[in-house]
């Protein structure tokens, strides 16, 4: 019976690591798949190598670093700073930038639904144990 409780709860850790915060969710993805989540920037501004765009909220401002990958194509998010609005102080850490991202509404757009398992689901007896030798 011990054999089953620790797969039950080992299968139960599994599933919760499965989701990504929604900041890294974001870092690496094409400048496209940002705007199709948080819409049209409300400020665009090169400065090479890098493209700054910038989303507003009531709570708080996000620029986003993009950069163009080395062979061509279309530009990449490298990370993202958030500040609380009318704020001239440094950069949040990076919790925040998770919160101004849900302000935003992104986590609502990107983020995927924790997966249930099987052996959450499942009576113990029908999960298959290898007995210990």
């Amino acid at each position: 019976m011990l054999h089953r409780w620790v797969l039950f709860v080992s299968v139960l850790m599994t599933s919760a690591a499965v989701a990504q915060p929604i900041e890294d969710q974001l870092t690496g993805q094409p400048a496209s798949f940002v705007e199709s989540a948080l819409g049209e920037p409300s400020l665009v501004r090169p400065e090479a190598p890098a493209y700054l765009w910038l989303y507003e909220s009531d709570m708080c401002a996000l620029t986003i670093y993009l950069y163009e990958p080395p062979l061509g194509g279309e530009a990449v998010i490298d990370h993202m700073e958030a500040r609380m609005r009318g704020d001239n102080s440094p950069p949040m850490g990076e919790g925040q930038v998770r919160e101004c991202l849900m302000a935003m509404g992104a986590d609502k757009k990107l983020a995927p639904p924790v997966a249930e398992t099987s052996a959450v689901e499942a009576p113990l007896s029908e999960v298959p144990v290898t007995p210990a030798n």
